[in-house]
């Protein structure tokens, strides 16, 4: 019987300067950024049929009118044929501490422009969400959850993730959970990872602080 196997391949994308730097970034250093995340959190939890889901969490700190302008909407895709979409939720917390939550009847669910020139792709789809209450000096919360309920490939998964390089990030996590006795190639030359297990299953952790754009 031919074994299966999950394919992971984490492409860092950092230059070695990112990898090295140990200390928190000052104001100074992301003074002039749009935005800030200060979490990027991506889970995933797959089962030996090939099922499973993504779960995304972002906090994103807003500092300008340009910040406002990029996040102001959200855009979420997702394959209606292979997938269900979930937006657990979307709030903006105010310096203050007040938050204002986003509601549901603010999503869309729209077929995207491309589908014109490139039929074949008809199940996908994009909701759209539109942030209320957004300003400069916010935090952005939001997390969605994409459940695979149709294999591509049935009894086989994959995934691939790159680390930003033009953002900044206070942390950006990755955790993939896989059943223990799954075979698995990891192809991750350049960072390394945890792995931790509970019961029949082994999650591996990816982490990466303090990132810093570099930019021209």
């Amino acid at each position: 019987m031919l074994k299966r196997f999950f394919f992971l391949f984490i492409c860092l994308g950092l230059p070695l300067s990112l990898l090295a730097q140990t200390k928190a970034p000052t104001k100074d250093d992301t003074a002039k950024e749009a935005a800030v995340f200060e979490r990027l959190i991506t889970r995933l939890h797959y089962e030996n049929d090939g099922t499973g889901f993504e779960e995304f969490t972002r906090a994103i700190r807003v500092q300008s009118e340009a910040g406002v302008e990029a996040y102001g909407q959200l855009v979420f895709g997702y394959s209606s044929a292979t997938e269900n979409l979930e937006v657990n939720y979307v709030r903006v917390r105010k310096p203050n501490g007040q938050i204002v939550e986003t509601p549901p009847s603010n999503a869309q669910d729209l077929a995207p422009e491309v589908l014109r020139s490139a039929p074949m792709y008809s199940d996908y789809r994009q909701r759209h969400v539109t942030v209320s209450g957004l300003r400069p000096g916010d935090v952005l919360e939001f997390q969605t959850t994409t459940r695979m309920h149709t294999p591509l490939a049935p009894g086989e998964f994959w995934y691939e993730y790159s680390f930003p390089r033009r953002l900044a990030v206070t942390e950006v996590r990755l955790e993939v959970d896989i059943p223990k006795a799954r075979d698995l190639r990891i192809k991750s030359p350049d960072r390394k990872y945890t792995t931790s297990e509970s019961g029949d299953r082994r999650t591996y952790t990816w982490v990466v602080q303090n990132i810093v754009p570099k930019r021209p």
